[in-house]
């Protein structure tokens, strides 16, 4: 996927979320029976947001652990670094991608559900206070190379040549003289 590409995706998701809110603020405005009901489910999936953000981050910490990617040796260790490569702001959750092995677009989707079920706040602040702590990945470090596809560099794509043509065929042999008719 070329940056042009990985752009224009950000552009029409950013799209997209600007149309959702405006609609959401608008329904808001208008009201109705039903609206009631839709703020009060929202306000119950922001009250388990947190619960189940301990929940999915248990989990991930075991399958890593049983992956092997937790409590080695120092040397053998995997270390979570903000990414230099795949950042859109400080590189926390590019980083998070990373030392989990998964695309980060999943994580970021997964960051920005987060944030709007725990009306936004508690996950800047942790966003920010992760900016802090986590180190940047060092220039040049040997880091384990991540799993999702990579766009390749201008001039590198893939170019099939076609298979050489057969060589042709040799003459056939000439035809023996017919026999004398008599």
């Amino acid at each position: 996927m070329s940056e042009r590409d990985r752009r224009t995706d950000w552009t029409v998701i950013g799209a997209v979320a600007l149309i959702v809110l405006g609609v959401w603020l608008l329904l808001g405005r208008i009201g109705g029976p039903w609206w009631g009901v839709i703020n009060r489910a929202m306000a119950w999936l922001a009250a388990i947001a947190w619960p189940l953000v301990l929940i999915a981050v248990g989990v991930l910490l075991l399958v890593a652990d049983r992956k092997g990617g937790l409590g080695q040796g120092s040397a053998t260790r995997k270390r979570l670094y903000r990414s230099r490569t795949e950042r859109m702001v400080g590189g926390v959750l590019g980083g998070i991608a990373q030392y989990f092995g998964v695309d980060p677009t999943w994580v970021r989707v997964a960051f920005v559900v987060l944030a709007v079920l725990t009306s936004v706040g508690p996950a800047i602040a942790a966003y920010i206070i992760a900016m802090i702590v986590v180190p940047e990945e060092p220039k040049g470090a040997d880091i384990e190379a991540p799993v999702w596809p990579q766009p390749q560099p201008p001039g590198t794509e893939t170019v099939q040549v076609p298979p050489p043509a057969p060589a042709p065929a040799p003459p056939a042999p000439p035809e023996p003289p017919a026999p004398p008719e008599g």
